[in-house]
């Protein structure tokens, strides 16, 4: 029992006595009841408001210990989120070039987080051209070992001219899950050299909350 209750329960005996003992003395004396009765009244007014009070408190400390009891459930979900969370590191390796745009890019992929990831879906993303997208059939545990996805262009052919200037950046994309179902992404910039045809990746972002929903134009 908390010390609320023991108080409470400790006032309502008090005042319970303390009305008994106002009863017997206005009836041992008749005529002093009407100042009995003030007493009395006075008494119960005592005791309810401190009652209300005591109630008050109970209340408060009810709800931050509800408080407290998510704030502990957050932070084991946190903790949770940590221990199942997939860090997947894409990474540009080499590339075949067409006349006006590259044909196929080679991108290693790896997962350094501690968790797995499930149900990966990887894309490059360019504002002309359209490359194949790949989804990866088996997860893809934690470690150091890597696998390279070859990312052909499928449209337009790179060997006829656009007509426009070619954007020399491309998004590449990795969406993923972890075995505790959130959704993550990761995703590398890379960039052409048009002197020297060399392909250039900005530093990757990994583990990003949610899937990386824009793909040319198109919902994930």
């Amino acid at each position: 029992m908390s010390s609320q209750n023991r108080s409470i329960l400790i006032i309502g005996g008090v005042g319970i006595v303390f009305i008994l003992a106002i009863a017997l003395i206005g009836a041992r004396y008749i005529n002093l009841a009407p100042v009995f009765t003030l007493v009395l009244y006075a008494g119960l007014i005592v005791v309810t408001m401190v009652y209300a009070y005591c109630s008050m408190e109970i209340a408060k400390a009810t709800e931050k210990q509800a408080k407290a009891s998510v704030e502990m459930a957050e932070e084991m979900k946190e903790q949770r989120l940590a221990m199942c969370k997939p860090h997947i590191i894409l990474e540009g390796r080499s590339e075949v070039r067409g006349k006006y745009f590259v044909r196929e890019i080679d991108i290693s992929i790896r997962n350094e987080g501690p968790g797995t990831a499930i149900n990966v879906r990887l894309y490059i993303a360019h504002p002309l051209f359209k490359f194949e997208e790949y989804r990866h059939p088996l997860s893809i545990s934690a470690g150091p070992t890597a696998f390279t996805h070859k990312f052909p262009v499928v449209e337009p052919s790179v060997e006829d001219d656009p007509g426009m200037p070619v954007d020399p950046t491309a998004l590449a994309v990795a969406n993923y899950e972890d075995t505790c179902g959130n959704c993550w992404h990761s995703t590398l910039e890379l960039h052409w050299d048009t002197t020297s045809r060399d392909i250039t990746p900005s530093p990757p972002q990994v583990a990003i909350r949610g899937h990386f929903l824009i793909r040319q134009g198109n919902d994930d």
